[in-house]
């Protein structure tokens, strides 16, 4: 979920001293404002799919377990593996050794090419 991107910026500050950015974890809207600005930072870097439009911090994706069943939507800011400057093979397998993630098998974008909804 794009809240995890705030409070990962939250909790960073918190950690690095830094009390000016603290100030904003307390409006929905600044919350917002600084998912943006890390997505934009990140897509200036080429980290961020084309498909996330000008405007907007992620869209709406599916995770679905590895029997087909959709586990949960929400809006999720894609990222390119390349951005954690680590070899896929070990993020698969940090994946399998955190709960939640272990069970999502894919991720289905909702909306547009490939989205399994007609139209």
């Amino acid at each position: 979920m794009l809240s995890l991107v705030s409070e990962t910026v939250f909790t960073l500050a918190k950690k690095h001293n830094h009390p000016e950015v603290l100030v904003y974890s307390n409006s929905l809207e600044k919350k917002r404002c600084i998912e943006y600005t890390v997505k934009t930072m990140l897509e200036h870097k080429g980290f961020i799919p084309s498909f996330i439009a000008e405007g907007y911090s992620g869209a709406r994706f599916g995770l679905i377990n590895s029997h087909g069943k959709r586990l949960i939507v929400g809006t999720y800011m894609p990222v390119v593996s390349q951005a954690f400057r680590t070899p896929l093979s070990e993020l698969e397998r940090r994946k399998n050794n955190l709960s939640v993630l272990s069970t999502i098998a894919e991720v289905r974008p909702l909306l547009g090419p490939g989205s399994g909804r007609k139209k």
